[in-house]
């Protein structure tokens, strides 16, 4: 049978194109699947929108994130609504959308924080394109944990820039290479260079140590420390000398620690004023040591004195003076009292011996020393310059008036062809910060200025200025104890002394003494010559020699004498004898009970003692205390025959 070969060729194409549809449904069935199983394992959150807003499919990951699956959230409105509890952030939102939807903005992100179902919130990208004009397609991204990261880094360099731009010290970054990232505002403070002046750290280098050789040494240690902390992990910390903006030197405390980048952050402190408090503290207790060393030898010394000179004076009296002992007598007791002007000297400077005090004004003070001194130096111009209404000072004048005669003395051997002699007085308020290192209380003061046209001193001179036997004059010219006895008076007023001075610029000394509401008293002339009388006096010291020698002396001048050489035994003599003694010389330093304890055991036999206090050396505030207490005068060894016959009339003639 023969095929009819017209029908068989159409039945042919029609299998043809049925096997190549069914080809095309499987193709699509395999895209299909392929495309599920992308969106449902999608690490982005899908979400499928059709006509009116209705949600037509949401994946796995979007439930994950946002907890709603489909039956929760049907439409736009019900997602809105849930998504977006807060109204008027829900407004914000929804214009978002719709303007991203009517520009079919493909793939445009946005960023929304939604309220998930279980009641926490999060962060959101969102990503939206048009499929066609009936479909749309979201996709979102959770980058909670990521924009939690940025907002703690944020903070964080807010953080850091509010420090660094607070900070107290010096801080600057540099990158590995050297180049200067960021100096903050204190950086620029201390060195006066910005960022722009100062691009790497060669730069800075070359500008802040000028010097070569300490350049290279401040390298060498750069590079050590870098090591140090590549090694240990160690900051690299030192004290270096820089140069700053403008040509000033300053210390700075540097720090230097190497970041995880590479990055090299350092600080700089700026402690020139520490250290130069340091040296000034350093300075006083070291005039402190040598003020107790200095006092201590004035003390044994004038003991001695006062043996040689209490017999000298014996031996005048009993001597004609033309006899050929008589000069040399006189010439004793004129090294004698040579040698008590040193020991008195080195008293003051160790603060010891300050007890004839009282309200004094510095102005008339100043008028009567300026005045004789200027009657010895014709070529030198006085110049004054007195506050009318000048606050009362309590003061031993003697002492202070030695002080103003040494600086004057001092400012004619700095002037040798002459000058000027600048003299002031001023009230002042010193705070806290002022006095700190001069460890005195803040308060009123009256300033004395002692300013001369001079050479000027440097710096090495001024930092030993006040040490005793300190002296820029040639050997056997000086004996270097002037500024020093001035110190040590002035200190033991209670004040200050220092000096502003510059080579070939002249030299100023201050002096500030304490205030007092006290009214000034007049000076008053001693009367001259030997009192004698006849009272029964008991003195009191554990030196042998000087009570031998005041027994005569005592005796020469009509006393009874009795002679203890302790304080028990003084205590014990008096509570036999109190009827009887009128007045006691008793000596402040002594082994066992010193002159304080014993004072205040003889008050409590009688509260009206009369009591001399007589000592070779002694704390101000230990002889303070006694006088305050109601001691009637003090002595000071070596004192000659005049001097205790008077003081001694003045506490027995005293009503």
């Amino acid at each position: 049978m023969v095929k009819d070969k017209g029908t068989d060729e159409p039945n042919q194409e029609l299998a043809a194109l049925k096997k190549r549809v069914a080809e095309l449904e499987q193709t699509l069935q395999n895209e299909r699947e392929t495309f599920g199983t992308i969106i449902q394992k999608s690490p982005y959150g899908v979400l499928l929108l059709g006509e009116k807003g209705k949600f037509i499919y949401i994946n796995p990951e979007f439930v994950r994130v946002t907890g709603y699956a489909l039956e929760d959230v049907p439409t736009g409105k019900e997602w809105f609504r849930k998504a977006f509890p807060d109204g008027e952030y829900r407004k914000k939102v929804i214009e978002t959308w719709k303007s991203d939807m009517a520009a079919n903005v493909r793939g445009s992100a946005r960023v929304f924080h939604i309220a998930c179902r279980d009641g926490s919130t999060k962060v959101l990208e969102f990503r939206a394109a048009r499929i066609d004009e009936r479909r749309a397609m979201v996709m979102l991204t959770d980058i909670t944990d990521r924009k939690r990261i940025e907002y703690a880094l944020i903070e964080s360099e807010e953080r850091f820039r509010i420090l660094s731009d607070n900070s107290p010290v010096g801080i600057a970054l540099a990158r590995p290479d050297g180049v200067f990232e960021y100096l903050n505002p204190r950086f620029t403070e201390i060195f006066g260079y910005t960022i722009e002046d100062l691009p790497d750290n060669e730069t800075f280098l070359k500008r802040v140590f000028p010097n070569p050789s300490y350049r290279d040494l401040v390298r060498y240690f750069y590079r050590e420390d870098l090591e140090n902390f590549a090694k240990k992990r160690k900051v690299g910390e030192r004290v270096v000398t820089i140069r700053v903006r403008g040509g000033s030197d300053r210390i700075m405390h540097s720090r230097m620690v190497v970041l995880g980048n590479g990055k090299q952050l350092m600080t700089y402190e700026d402690i020139t004023d520490i250290k130069k408090m340091e040296a000034e503290l350093f300075h006083a207790q070291n005039m402190e040591a040598v003020a107790t060393l200095a006092g201590g030898i004035a003390h044994a010394f004038n003991n001695i004195l006062m043996g040689i000179q209490g017999y000298t004076a014996l031996m005048l009296s009993e001597t004609k003076a033309d006899h050929p002992a008589y000069g040399r007598l006189k010439r004793i007791e004129k090294q004698v009292k040579s040698g008590s002007d040193l020991t008195n000297q080195l008293l003051a400077f160790s603060s010891g011996g300050r007890y004839e005090v009282k309200p004094c004004n510095l102005n008339d003070i100043i008028e009567k020393t300026s005045n004789a001194f200027g009657q010895t130096r014709k070529d030198i111009t006085i110049h004054k310059s007195l506050e009318s209404d000048i606050w009362a000072v309590e003061i031993d004048q003697v002492q202070v008036e030695q002080v103003l005669v040494n600086l004057y003395v001092n400012a004619q051997q700095a002037m040798p062809r002459g000058g000027t002699l600048t003299l002031k007085t001023r009230n002042v308020t010193l705070d806290d910060a002022y006095v700190r290192n001069y460890k005195v209380k803040p308060g009123n003061y009256v300033m004395v200025s002692v300013t001369d046209t001079g050479m000027g001193i440097d710096e090495r001179t001024k930092e030993r200025i006040f040490e005793p036997f300190f002296t820029t004059r040639e050997m056997g010219r000086g004996r270097g104890l002037g500024l020093a006895s001035a110190y040590g008076i002035i200190r033991g007023h209670q004040g200050i002394i220092n000096i502003y001075s510059e080579e070939d610029q002249g030299t100023t000394f201050n002096l500030f003494l304490p205030a007092t509401d006290k009214a000034a008293v007049k000076e008053t002339v001693p009367p001259k010559g030997l009192l004698e009388g006849s009272e029964t006096i008991l003195f009191v010291d554990d030196e042998d020699v000087i009570i031998d020698v005041n027994r005569e002396i005592l005796e020469s001048l009509g006393y009874k004498v009795v002679a203890a050489k302790s304080g028990q035994e003084a205590i014990e003599v008096y509570r036999k004898l109190r009827g009887k003694i009128s007045l006691i010389i008793l000596d402040m330093i002594m082994p066992g009970m010193d002159g304080e304890a014993t004072y205040d055991s003889l008050r409590k036999i009688n509260d009206d003692v009369r009591v001399i206090l007589s000592s070779g050396y002694s704390k101000n505030e230990q002889a303070k205390a006694i006088l305050e207490k109601g001691c009637q005068a003090f002595i000071q060894k070596p004192f000659s025959i005049s001097d205790l016959s008077m003081t001694i009339r003045q506490v027995l003639d005293k009503k």
